[in-house]
């Protein structure tokens, strides 16, 4: 009888030796699948870098371009009414071309 007991608990060690073997495999590709995702995380957050790199620079061209417009909308609003208080000092003339 105990030599039948040996044999059951020497066949629960080899399944539960199989078992073992089966979830260190599936760790094994588990490990791998978390290893190539951390390194597309990775990859993915050097473009954000990169694309946020990008935007900002945009936001300030934007920027400098909204303040040259601004700065030549103001120059062009001082020449007009430069341009008015000339026109009513002189006396209106009409300029034409001929050849």
């Amino acid at each position: 009888m105990s030599e039948q007991l040996l044999q059951q608990v020497l066949s629960k060690l080899d399944s539960m030796d199989s078992q073992l073997n089966h979830l260190e495999s599936k760790m094994d590709t588990m490990q791998s699948q978390l290893k190539k995702n951390v390194e597309l995380v990775n990859v993915i957050c050097d473009r954000l870098e990169k694309k946020d790199a990008k935007l900002k620079s945009i936001a300030l061209n934007l920027h400098h371009t909204h303040g040259e417009i601004i700065t030549v909308k103001d120059t062009v609003a001082v020449m007009k009414v430069k341009m008015n208080s000339l026109s009513k000092k002189q006396p209106s003339t009409n300029w034409t071309y001929s050849s």
